[in-house]
């Protein structure tokens, strides 16, 4: 017979969190607050690769506050302003590639995610919780970009700016504060 976990005092948790896509971003904070035994909503702010993100969502559980939870929200990703330089890979319409200095200007970007987390209880009421999802991005153009020479970037470049960019897998481990 196992003795159920005791549910904190508190509906309300504060939250550190660091992962990649997630509602954080890289690294920040995160407020929850239950409003029903099975319901929160939350919000979170951090620093990313797209500069800063500010987040809302949703959460159920299936046995508040331990064990699964089913999530959905927004992310907003404020992107820069500035145009960041970096040497990287150009092709011309001929098939030539070089390096060339290329011009990054990430766009805001707003994203639809749906997670999946699991919150394990730690010591009498606080909680370490690993998030895992998707991040749909709600605008097509992330960033803009332009080069020395006037060439497009190659695609492994593109590539590698479309990893970096929010949307898609979303991987987040935080710990909660009751």
């Amino acid at each position: 017979m196992s003795i159920p976990a005791p549910i904190p005092d508190s509906r309300f948790s504060i939250a550190i969190e660091s992962g990649w896509n997630g509602y954080c971003g890289l690294f920040g904070g995160r407020i929850d607050y239950a409003f029903t035994d099975s319901l929160s909503i939350n919000g979170g702010l951090g620093l990313g690769l797209w500069m800063y993100r500010l987040s809302a969502g949703m959460r159920w559980y299936a046995n508040y506050p331990y064990g699964l939870a089913l999530g959905i929200g927004v992310a907003y990703n404020t992107g820069s302003n500035e145009e960041m330089k970096q040497k990287g890979k150009v092709e011309t319409s001929y098939g030539t590639t070089f390096q060339d200095n290329i011009y990054i200007k990430e766009k805001p970007v707003t994203t639809l995610n749906f997670t999946l987390a699991y919150n394990f209880r730690m010591g009498s009421k606080n909680i370490l919780y690993v998030e895992t999802g998707y991040a749909v991005p709600l605008n097509s153009k992330k960033y803009t970009y332009r080069t020395d020479t006037g060439n497009k970037m190659t695609k492994e470049e593109k590539d590698a700016f479309d990893i970096m960019a929010p949307g898609g897998i979303m991987l987040s481990v935080g710990y909660a504060f009751f």
